[in-house]
Formats: structure tokens, sequence, C-alpha cells
């Protein structure tokens, strides 16, 4: 869903997907394997930053719940350092 910019979609999906992590390991034993939290990581990370060439995405596919936030060091692919702010809706980097 992040790649198709629809961040409500992603967080449905990424609630479900937090159910089978616990907060010590970002692993469950029961039928998950090592990749699964990494897969979902990364899943956060691309709402948040997609790069691809010279082109940076700043929030992408950020859900509408999201209202607010900031999130600091997002790194591009190439290395380029990422600071956001979210405040009603409106991204500033």
């Amino acid at each position: 869903y992040t790649l198709l910019s629809d961040g409500d979609a992603w967080l449905g999906q990424f609630r479900l997907f937090q159910k089978s992590l616990t907060f010590t390991t970002l692993y469950r034993e029961a039928g998950l394997c090592l990749e699964t939290p990494f897969l979902g990581l990364d899943a956060l990370h691309a709402t948040l930053l997609q790069s691809s060439g010279d082109r940076i995405a700043i929030a992408p596919a950020l859900p509408t719940a999201w209202r607010s936030l900031r999130v600091r060091g997002l790194v591009s692919l190439g290395g380029v350092r990422v600071d956001m702010t979210v405040q009603d809706g409106e991204v500033a980097a």
C-alpha cells in the first residue's frame, strides 16, 4: 500500500501486523519468520520516506490519522538524512 500512496490501507494492515510482534524483540515464534519484523519496519519507513535515483518523496503514504508527528534521522538511498514534522496534516521537512 505504501507504493500506491495509500497510507490509510497500510495503517489497517500494519495494525494487524503489530499483533504478531513483542516489544522486547520485535519477534514472536508463532507463525512468523525472522524477516517479518524487518519487512514491517521497512513498510513503516516507506510511509514516511521513499527514494529512487535522484528523487526523494517525503511522507508519500502518510495515513490521515497521523495528523501530528515528528520524525528525525530517516535516511534515503544515497545517504540523505531527512527530518520531518507533520502538523495538522501538513508536512514540513
